[in-house]
């Protein structure tokens, strides 16, 4: 939850449509317990007591709350994917925005598959969960509260043995959602090698059938693609054990309630208006409760998705204008190194105190082998990096001084 709440804020905008589809849930939380009771008391009442004007009176009010607890759930979807589709488009925007704004030494170790990954498929996952996840976990929840006192209401000793594989099913979801969220973040891990090599390979075409390399780059491919295939079968595996698991704990508690209140309307301790008002509400949890498995698949996929997304987010901007920036009005073009060092990773240097002055309009020419810095001088002018040690002077500013968006923008006009 730590990880998904750190996404909130791209949803702020669109607090008021997930209060309002919060709102939803609740009516049809409310409408959804209100069946089971009316059920119940058209059976004591009118079917019981033969007695046909009840029987259509709680007939109608059943239809009516049927009817407006389908409004509800249709206002629960609607708004709810409404926001997450507002929400999902801020965070892409966000990540494509801070994306451009990072320094070329992130793009030199990024994969461009892997970016597309995150800002469409993981952005994607956590749409799905703040949309209908998110809603059908607080509706499960409502439902859980609101059956567990309409339970004890009725007759507590029933209740309690019904409701007692709540823990259970808790505890076995808490331990399922923390073994999953590993395999999940594994699954998109190997999607984004996959798409940065499809990526790479439709990009560098003509290379590849240039130099024949179709079979190796098919076999590279496969190898890829079998550790996706297999990714996503552990995780499989492990969804398809935890849905009967519980299917079959909710069961459970719902032979020992057949038991027990079969019993206890057999010696008129409750009775069969209340019986079947007691199963109905009980399948109304059932339901949501063998969701469960799907509910927590969606969460940790979502968790591993945000942290893959926040990874991004969180990736300092190393280049950047500083507070008090210099402004040139007009460029000239006098370029001074004095006793520039660069190093793109520590400890390999690939300029050391490098020295010259350049004229407006003067030609000087950059003789050296592959590797030894020629293009890395001409990135530094620019600030496409920062330099190690030393300075870069633009007309007598030092580049890290200058606004970096204005002075490239009059320097390229």
């Amino acid at each position: 939850m730590k990880t998904l709440l750190r996404i909130a804020p791209y949803f702020a905008k669109y607090r008021l449509l997930l209060v309002a589809g919060y709102v939803a849930v609740i009516g049809n939380a409310v409408f959804n317990l209100l069946v089971p009771s009316l059920i119940g008391l058209a059976i004591d009442q009118g079917v019981v007591d033969q007695n046909v004007q009840r029987l259509v009176e709680y007939s109608a009010l059943i239809v009516i709350a049927s009817a407006l607890r389908g409004m509800c759930a249709f206002l629960q979807n609607y708004l709810g994917e409404t926001a997450a589709q507002g929400g999902s488009y801020q965070l892409r925007r966000a990540l494509y925005q801070h994306v451009q704004q990072l320094s070329f030494s992130f793009h030199d170790q990024a994969q461009t598959g892997d970016l597309l990954t995150r800002a469409m498929s993981d952005v994607e996952q956590l749409k799905n969960f703040t949309g209908r996840g998110m809603l059908m976990i607080f509706n499960l929840l409502l439902l859980v509260v609101g059956v567990s006192l309409a339970l004890l209401s009725m007759n507590w000793k029933l209740a309690l043995l019904s409701l007692i594989m709540l823990p259970l099913l808790y505890w076995r979801a808490a331990a399922f959602s923390r073994a999953i969220r590993p395999l999940f973040r594994a699954v998109q891990d190997q999607v984004a090698k996959v798409a940065t090599l499809v990526q790479d390979n439709a990009a560098g075409a003509r290379v590849v059938k240039a130099f024949g390399h179709e079979r190796k780059e098919i076999e590279r491919f496969d190898r890829e693609n079998e550790h996706l295939y297999q990714r996503y079968l552990a995780s499989t595996r492990m969804q398809s054990f935890n849905t009967p698991l519980l299917n079959f704990m909710a069961n459970a508690s719902t032979v020992v309630m057949l038991w027990v209140g079969g019993f206890l309307v057999i010696t008129n301790q409750l009775t069969l208006g209340e019986l079947v008002a007691f199963y109905a509400y009980l399948l109304q949890i059932i339901g949501p409760i063998r969701q469960g498995g799907f509910l927590m698949s969606m969460a940790s996929r979502a968790a591993a998705s945000a942290e893959r997304v926040l990874e991004v987010l969180d990736t300092s901007i190393s280049v950047a204008s500083p507070p008090n920036a210099i402004e040139i009005e007009t460029v000239r073009g006098e370029v001074d190194f004095l006793n520039v060092s660069c190093a793109y990773h520590p400890g390999r240097p690939v300029l050391e105190n490098v020295s010259f002055h350049a004229e407006p309009g003067q030609t000087i020419a950059l003789v050296g082998t592959t590797g030894s810095g020629k293009t890395t001088v001409a990135n530094l002018i620019p600030r496409f990096y920062d330099v190690s040690h030393g300075q870069v002077l633009i007309d007598g500013h030092d580049v890290r001084e200058l606004d970096l968006d204005r002075s490239a923008a009059r320097s390229a006009s």
